[in-house]
């Protein structure tokens, strides 16, 4: 049995998750965020504490060394997240648009997870970064290091900080989806270390990373030791950075990662998806359906029992147990009475022929038709 599966299988496995993220409740999605927004603390603080205290040491050697390290000591944060079930704003918006492609669930329910998850990331990463500092774990060489990646990330500029958002984000996700990929421990781990290490590296800008690293440096500018003039606060950092990246890490969740891998292995390939149909046959069945009526040719009319069905108008008191009953009944209805449809507009037979079937396999369909105001 391999211990891998296939992309295709990782896909559906995305979407399964985006789906499950979506019917989670809201104060659910927010504490498990902010514990992600920990994690991630524990992550880069073991990089800050390592690199910047050996700084010294590797001067004469180079910057890159110092760099290599913190990048390959950082994914660490990325592993319990994914392994204890806790949401980073980057995933989700991943997951949850994926989810959303597919027809699985409504557009308003991926924003309020994405949103959310956006709010406890920053909670988790901004109360570790208290814990921090009330530690007195936030001073000498990770300190200095702090401040000196606060001030690299608030002089960029927007533009550039969004497009490095875009390019983190998409190794993010690719991370998410290879540890998918993977059944076992080490290849979980394999899947996400080379991913994130190489964003870290390069130097991309990660939000929950950044809504840690960057307020643990503000804490460290409050200090007489580390204060110096003009160094960036909150509205430098929300404005040059934060917002920025989060903005380039929805691009890269959303466009290239859902959308690309929905047109390799999901539903964009066969456009429009199925979330989008069924609106589209919502306002299709408004327009049509009322023009059904029975034959005035002299011919067999339409059933009237099966129009009743389909014009049946929206009631709070049908349990999905009677709906789907309903949809039953319409069916077999339709069977029983195709001789009586002899002379009918072959068009409006299959039309309704595909209803009474669309009703029994999709609930979805199913309440649209039997519950829609027509």
């Amino acid at each position: 049995m391999s211990v891998v599966i296939g992309p295709k299988e990782g896909y559906a496995a995305i979407v399964d998750k985006g789906e499950q993220l979506c019917q989670t409740s809201l104060a659910k999605i927010f504490w498990l965020s902010t514990m992600a927004g920990c994690f991630i603390g524990f992550g880069a603080l073991l990089s800050l504490s390592i690199s910047g205290n050996i700084e010294p040491m590797i001067l004469s050697i180079g910057e890159g060394v110092s760099k290599y390290i913190y990048a390959m000591l950082f994914p660490v944060n990325l592993l319990f997240i994914l392994l204890s079930g806790s949401i980073l704003y980057t995933g989700a918006t991943f997951t949850c648009p994926s989810a959303w492609i597919e027809g699985r669930v409504k557009l308003w329910q991926a924003c309020a997870v994405i949103g959310v998850a956006w709010i406890g990331n920053i909670v988790g990463g901004f109360g570790f970064a208290v814990l921090t500092d009330l530690c007195g774990l936030n001073s000498g060489g990770v300190a200095k290091l702090a401040i000196k990646v606060l001030e690299s990330k608030t002089s960029k500029g927007f533009g550039v900080i969004f497009l490095r958002g875009i390019g983190c984000n998409w190794l993010v996700c690719m991370a998410v989806f290879l540890q998918t990929l993977a059944q076992d421990m080490s290849g979980k781990y394999v899947g996400i270390i080379f991913p994130i290490s190489t964003f870290v590296a390069c130097g991309f800008e990660h939000y929950p990373a950044n809504a840690y690293a960057l307020p643990l440096a503000w804490l460290a500018t409050l200090k007489d030791e580390y204060a110096e003039p003009g160094q960036a606060g909150w509205g430098e950092i929300l404005g040059l950075n934060l917002i920025p990246c989060s903005l380039g890490n929805l691009v890269a969740g959303v466009l290239i990662m859902s959308c690309g891998f929905s047109y390799f292995f999901g539903s964009l390939r066969t456009c429009p998806p199925p979330g989008w149909e069924a609106k589209k046959n919502k306002k299709k069945m408004r327009r049509i359906t009322p023009g059904l009526r029975p034959s005035r040719s002299g011919k067999k009319a339409w059933p009237h029992r099966l129009l009743h069905l389909l014009h049946r108008p929206p009631c709070s008191r049908h349990s999905r147990h009677q709906v789907q009953q309903s949809a039953l009944h319409g069916l077999r209805l339709f069977r029983r009475t195709m001789p009586a449809l002899h002379g009918q507009s072959h068009v409006e037979v299959a039309l309704l022929q595909n209803c009474c079937r669309a009703v029994v396999h999709s609930r979805a369909q199913m309440q649209l038709l039997l519950l829609a105001h027509v």
